[in-house]
């Protein structure tokens, strides 16, 4: 993994899975993570071109940038499994 100053880390080989937003099929790739949040947090490109942080919190996933609710509803479970593979 590579890491930025700002506690990003790129994964070497990301993962993409396909999810459908709005109606639209889209792809979306979990780029990396945030080692400097305190939550888990994930940065994820959809194929429109969406690209946001999703922080996991006591109350579920939220997105970081404004008009992420249609794509955290699209890729919820995936954001979970991920998160407790990730745990092991």
């Amino acid at each position: 993994m590579k890491q930025s100053d700002d506690g990003y880390k790129s994964f070497e080989r990301s993962i993409t899975f396909p999810c459908t937003v709005n109606g639209k099929l889209l792809k979306a790739t979990i780029l990396g993570k945030d080692e400097s949040s305190k939550e888990h947090a994930v940065k994820v490109l959809f194929s429109d071109g969406f690209t946001a942080m999703f922080v996991h919190t006591k109350s579920g996933w939220k997105a970081e940038k404004e008009g992420g609710e249609p794509y955290i509803e699209a890729i919820n479970a995936r954001l979970d499994n991920f998160l407790r593979n990730s745990l092991k």
